[in-house]
């Protein structure tokens, strides 16, 4: 799309340039289709995009285990209700919380170590481990992890998706 605006603006420029800097009212009418069918064109392109992230929303608020998206430095951005469920903590308490303060504290170590690993090979593979997860409440249960890391976001900023399931 943005090649074809370039595209768009490259013919006016010379349809202008032809007519001593004044462009035709036919090159002015093409041009005006064109903008229009690209507009059109992102319009659509916006609501796919809309759907998408509506779809996207529903599979994560509806799974059936703990999900949680974080930053490299394993602060959470987003939590599901089962996450919620998990940690014993209420709507919008965990945002902005880093996710090691629910790792027993024998156990945080490792935790920030395969965080960091994570964040430094973005490629590497889903890693799975059991930690020791301590909810608000200080109950402590064993909890199956997988980490991902997920494509760089709109900030250029490298975010990590965590699934935990108890194993009790």
């Amino acid at each position: 799309m943005v090649t074809d605006l370039k595209r768009l603006r490259g013919r006016l420029t010379a349809a202008r340039a032809d007519l001593g800097g004044r462009a035709s009212e036919h090159e002015l009418d093409v041009a005006l289709e064109e903008v229009q069918a690209l507009w059109d064109e992102l319009g659509a392109y916006s609501d796919r995009l809309i759907r998408e992230r509506e779809r996207y929303a529903a599979l994560f608020e509806s799974a059936p285990f703990a999900c949680l998206i974080t930053d490299v430095h394993g602060n959470v951005r987003e939590a599901n209700p089962v996450a919620l469920a998990l940690l014993e903590a209420p709507a919008g308490y965990l945002h902005g919380k880093p996710l090691a303060i629910f790792i027993a504290g024998e156990q945080r170590e490792s935790f920030r170590m395969r965080l960091a690993m994570a964040a430094r090979t973005p490629s590497r593979p889903v890693e799975t481990w059991t930690t020791l997860l301590t909810s608000s409440r200080g109950a402590p249960r064993e909890v199956k992890v997988d980490l991902r890391p997920l494509p760089a976001n709109e900030e250029n900023s490298l975010p990590l998706l965590w699934f935990l399931r108890d194993t009790g």
